[in-house]
């Protein structure tokens, strides 16, 4: 990987640098043993929702919260207090539809 020989591998948080187990659900023809190194792959638009739900949402969240309430209230602490406690009933949420998304983002052995 490129990541042992870049300088800012320590400010990267790319799944590459631990190792991870990843159940993959296989069709039938697909004859892979246990711990048999394979590539593994999700579909592109499925990554693209995950940052989604985990990146961008939330940051909107607390934008637009902190400007709303910082508005309302005239007072920036606790206009940011308030934003980042709305993100404990996002993640909330997140959590609780956690195996309704493990449904959604399947990833898949890659020939």
């Amino acid at each position: 990987s490129a990541c042992s020989s870049c300088q800012v591998k320590g400010a990267c948080n790319l799944s590459d640098m631990q190792e991870k187990f990843i159940e993959v659900p296989t069709t039938g023809n697909q004859l892979h043993k246990p711990g048999e190194t394979v590539t593994v792959a999700m579909r592109e638009s499925l990554g693209t929702k995950a940052v989604l739900l985990v990146y961008i949402v939330p940051f909107v969240i607390v934008l637009l919260s902190l400007f709303l309430f910082a508005t309302i209230t005239g007072s920036e602490l606790q206009a940011g207090l308030i934003s980042l406690l709305l993100l404990i009933p996002y993640y909330s949420i997140i959590y609780a539809l956690r195996k309704r998304l493990e449904k959604t983002f399947i990833f898949e052995i890659k020939d």
